[in-house]
């Protein structure tokens, strides 16, 4: 889906609406190979479903929240320029318009759950070419006299990695600035469990944090490295995975130094191949051997000290994030992903976040976290239509049920 423009002049207008002018910035080759691997049939497009009460904005109101927080994203107004030449970059789009970038869709009507039928109805839908490649969709029910509604907010990796593009949430859908965050409803109905007949790519669940940060605190591991464990036993049960041994996860991580401001232009992120202890059936056990094998920051560390070394030699760069992604390496992916802010749209509350990832061509599974106001909100999603799909939500929850007796025992 990438757009092929070709070569254009240096000097290229400052786009419209008070946004400031910006310097051009080159493509890295983890640019170029994100917008291969979305020509060669992957899905690079990540960001994440906001859920909100009340009934739903239309899309001119939506646009106007946008035009007044775009002074505060200027990236945003950012797209590719020379790709079939030797020296690609980003740079702003003198023709920008905010209006280009707000979508509707509507959910379909169904017995799962609302968040995942909302990533449902945008999973699929393009990111035009001709424009900076991201957009906000605005997704109602189809259903009458149904409530509540979906903001989804969409954008290229190659553009955007998951920092950056929850950073890009938080500008545009935080608090304004000088106010307080909108406070939340007492009553926090449970989305129903995804359960739609036949075949999907995409599910959610969610649980509360304070479950997960007890069994942290017992066994003396990160919150992180407790989501691990919880993948792996996810993955352990999975047909589609179950039997796979060893079984290797592809771990996104930060590559931008400690305390370096999240770049907005670009991915960033690097690709780290854990092996899953998948043939432990002991939960503690499984969680030892997890954390022996994701020591924390020390892994990042290396992690970073190894990209600086490859970055000075662009093509074993590419031959190990190529052979990182290779789902013959690795049959699925982990993500944590941080939001630091509680969000609102027009002084209505966000009250569930769930991230959208991607999906690189040919791997089985993606599962991707986040922890929002209090609940940790997961994303699971696969290559292809599979039965099985809607087993995921029950299996990570059956997952903390182990740790917690095998906590109590």
């Amino acid at each position: 889906m990438t757009a092929r423009t070709g070569a254009t002049s240096a000097r290229i207008p400052a786009p419209r609406g008070g946004v400031p002018a910006l310097p051009r910035v080159a493509l890295t080759e983890r640019d170029r190979i994100t917008l291969e691997l979305a020509d060669h049939g992957g899905d690079m497009i990540l960001g994440a479903v906001l859920r909100l009460d009340g009934p739903p904005p239309g899309t001119s109101e939506l646009a106007d929240h946008l035009r007044a927080r775009i002074r505060d994203v200027p990236e945003l107004t950012y797209r590719p320029y020379g790709l079939t030449g030797k020296r690609p970059y980003w740079a702003q789009d003198p023709d920008f318009d905010i209006a280009r970038h707000v979508y509707e869709a509507e959910r379909p009507a169904g017995p799962a759950g609302a968040a995942d039928a909302a990533l449902a109805a945008v999973l699929d839908r393009p990111l035009p070419e001709d424009r900076p490649l991201w957009g906000v969709w605005l997704v109602r029910s189809r259903e009458p006299g149904a409530e509540g509604y979906a903001l989804c907010y969409r954008v290229h990796h190659a553009f955007q990695d998951g920092l950056a593009a929850m950073a890009a949430v938080e500008a545009l859908f935080g608090p304004a600035p000088g106010t307080a965050p909108a406070p939340l409803a007492a009553d926090d109905r449970d989305d129903p469990e995804a359960a739609a007949p036949g075949p999907g790519r995409v599910v959610t669940t969610r649980l509360d944090t304070g479950v997960l940060f007890h069994a942290a605190r017992a066994t003396g591991v990160s919150l992180h490295q407790l989501c691990l464990a919880l993948a792996t036993a996810t993955a352990r049960q999975w047909s589609p995975l179950a039997g796979t041994a060893p079984l290797r996860a592809n771990l996104g991580i930060s590559l931008r130094p400690p305390a370096t401001p999240v770049r907005p232009i670009g991915n960033q992120v690097g690709v780290l191949s854990v092996e899953l202890p998948v043939d432990e059936p002991d939960p503690l056990a499984r969680l030892r051997r997890l954390v022996q094998g994701v020591p924390g920051e020390r892994l990042v560390g290396r992690a970073r000290r190894a990209h600086r070394l490859r970055a000075r030699w662009p093509v074993l760069d590419r031959l190990a994030l190529r052979r990182a992604i290779d789902p013959r390496t690795a049959a699925l992916s982990v993500a944590d992903v941080r939001l630091r802010r509680a969000l609102e749209f027009a002084g209505t509350p966000v009250r569930h976040v769930y991230p959208i990832p991607v999906l690189v061509p040919g791997q089985r599974l993606f599962i991707a976290w986040t922890s929002y106001r209090g609940q940790l909100h997961v994303s699971f999603r696969t290559d292809r239509p599979t039965p099985e799909l809607d087993l995921l939500p029950r299996l990570w929850r059956s997952a903390v049920d182990d740790l917690r007796r095998a906590l109590d025992s």
